[in-house]
């Protein structure tokens, strides 16, 4: 037998087993849009997001005769502390549980099932039409999501990936999410407004120590994703959410008088993300090189050396391009190493008596030009 009892805000279900003569009770408490589930002493926590559907005439089923109105509910598991539980898969619902179709949050609808009950009928328009909405109940639930301190970081990985739905009748489901969320304000940016995916940028902590957020504002009009939302990549690549690129880097180091605002501490951190045979490629012939005298120059432009291993004076130092010497003095032996190695790669030379005569000396001196040779 089944007993439904209403007491202040908790309804409980008390199951009575004649066989066994033992009674199993369900408890469920609803706080502030949070519903709370207590079976068999263990806890689970779910936020229910729900829609009344109005029935478009076009829609036919003789089983829903007279239907004009039905709700569909989507149940978004959460973690003791209110966070996102994205660890299991969900079952879709028609009252009763059918099976799990690979979403990570419970779908409830008036499906049209078979008496099994195992899954539901695909060639039905009714349960094509309660699917077309699942996008748009999912999107009013991440508005949701936004005014809670709890989901704001961490709902990302409820959004379904084409990979992960095993029945092709609802992949259509997962693009129509994709679609709404990417016209959307839907991603925390690092100042904490909300922004459409193709408004801001992803990037490693390296790169947003080199450019910052307001840097970035200034010179793409594009903010980074805040540092404390928690979502998988190929979430975010789904959102088509671009990646900060070779071509943002380029952009940048470009712009010389941006670069010219950098500190040494700046340049020893550049070279040493640079120093990967990828982007030395790409990027070394660029005038990232900081001089002595603080120009910036690159190998293009002439023969450019390390400096002399002593802090000697020859009286010839003002002539010859010198890499700035504390840039070659990190205290970090790692990032000291990466620096010098990535400067090797472009071209820079040692600053050796041998090279200094071969490649500034005697060129020099043996030049026709009468402005520069000795």
């Amino acid at each position: 037998t089944i007993d439904l009892k209403t007491l202040n805000s908790k309804t409980r279900v008390e199951i009575y087993n004649v066989a066994q003569q033992a009674t199993n009770q369900v408890v469920r408490q609803d706080r502030g849009g949070i519903v709370e589930l207590e079976h068999l002493n263990k806890k689970g926590f779910w936020k229910l997001v729900c829609q009344s559907l109005q029935v478009p005439e076009t829609v036919k089923e003789e089983k829903r005769q007279g239907v004009k109105e039905t709700e569909l509910i989507l149940g978004f598991p959460l973690r003791a502390d209110g966070s996102a539980d994205t660890t299991t898969v969900q079952n879709v619902f028609a009252y009763l549980p059918t099976r799990p179709y690979g979403f990570k949050f419970i779908i409830q609808g008036d499906f049209l099932v078979p008496s099994s009950r195992e899954d539901i009928h695909k060639d039905k328009p009714w349960n094509r039409w309660i699917c077309d909405n699942i996008a748009s109940v999912f999107l009013k639930a991440v508005d949701e999501f936004k005014e809670d301190e709890n989901l704001k970081k961490t709902f990302y990985n409820y959004i379904p990936r084409h990979e992960e739905i095993r029945d092709e009748f609802f992949h259509p489901v997962v693009q129509k999410i994709h679609n709404a969320l990417q016209a959307a304000q839907c991603i925390l940016a690092e100042s904490e407004v909300w922004l459409k995916p193709d408004q801001v940028l992803r990037a490693d902590n390296y790169i947003q120590a080199l450019i910052s957020n307001d840097e970035l504002k200034r010179i793409f009009n594009k903010e980074y994703i805040s540092s404390e939302i928690r979502v998988d990549g190929p979430i975010l690549t789904a959102l088509e959410v671009e990646a900060f690129g070779v071509i943002h880097l380029k952009q940048l180091l470009q712009d010389a008088e941006w670069l010219k605002r950098q500190s040494d501490e700046w340049f020893i951190r550049l070279y040493s993300y640079l120093n990967n045979p990828g982007l030395t490629k790409t990027l070394g012939t660029l005038k990232i090189i900081r001089l002595e005298n603080n120009e910036l120059t690159s190998i293009s432009d002439g023969p450019v050396f390390f400096p002399f291993d002593e802090k000697a004076n020859y009286g010839f130092e003002h002539e010859l391009r010198i890499v700035k010497r504390t840039i070659l003095e990190s205290e970090d032996e790692r990032e000291k190493g990466a620096v010098s190695n990535f400067l090797k790669t472009i071209g820079v030379q040692p600053a050796s008596p041998d090279e200094i005569i071969e490649n500034h000396i005697l060129p020099i001196y043996e030049s026709t030009d009468e402005s520069s040779n000795w």
